[in-house]
């Protein structure tokens, strides 16, 4: 019996989109959730990189944030950031092989709500439930997720998995070259030689300063 292949989806969040999602959800009282779609579309990392995911501990460790069973792992931390806004994430694909590395400041929108948080608060996660004062369960955030993306206008068939595909979609379009992309989306299909490539902050500050500039280019438009 063979079985037919899903199609590759085609959909991807524009910024349009983002700008008016995040009023949205600040309005809803889920400035979280606002921070979350921001830094996906910004940075091109995957929701697991950021909001993280909860599995059973079993008989392994208690370390970390735990809610009864169950143990929070590899989403965004506040420790992941510096003091200069420069982000070095270990991804979840990689099994933390691999860093995702972006200069925060050159990403201005995203960081306006990164600092609005109260200093005090900037320790643990980046993106805690409003609710729970934990980092968020899947299915909470999905369903959150998609009412505001309801009340903002997006398409029903672009969903937050799509912030992704999104960013890489505005670099190239911005004129990126495919190796600085490969860097903001972490992807490992390379050669050897660029295995070894020691640029990746210089990469990716390159395809932020593009994606800004195509952005104030179509403003002024």
């Amino acid at each position: 019996m063979e079985f037919e292949s899903p199609k590759p989806r085609d959909k991807r969040v524009q910024h349009d989109h983002v700008t008016a999602f995040r009023p949205k959800a600040t309005e809803e009282g889920r400035g979280s959730i606002a921070l979350a779609v921001s830094i996906q579309f910004d940075l091109g990392l995957r929701p697991k990189d950021v909001i993280g995911e909860w599995v059973r501990a079993g008989n392994g460790s208690r370390d970390g944030i735990m809610d009864g069973q169950w143990r929070w792992q590899w989403g965004l931390l506040w420790s992941h950031i510096d003091d200069e806004w420069v982000l070095r994430k270990p991804t979840s694909k990689s099994n933390g092989g691999e860093k995702a590395e972006h200069d925060l400041k050159l990403y201005p929108e995203t960081l306006a709500l990164l600092q609005a948080v109260p200093k005090e608060k900037r320790i643990g996660p980046v993106i805690i439930d409003e609710g729970s004062g934990k980092p968020y369960r899947p299915s909470h955030f999905s369903r959150t997720f998609r009412k505001i993306a309801n009340l903002s206008g997006w398409p029903k068939d672009v969903w937050n998995m799509d912030s992704r595909a999104g960013a890489i979609s505005e670099a190239f379009e911005a004129g990126a070259e495919q190796a600085d992309v490969m860097k903001v989306a972490t992807h490992t299909q390379a050669s050897t030689t660029q295995k070894y490539n020691r640029g990746k902050i210089v990469q990716t500050s390159r395809v932020a300063e593009l994606r800004l500039a195509r952005r104030k280019a179509e403003n002024e438009a």
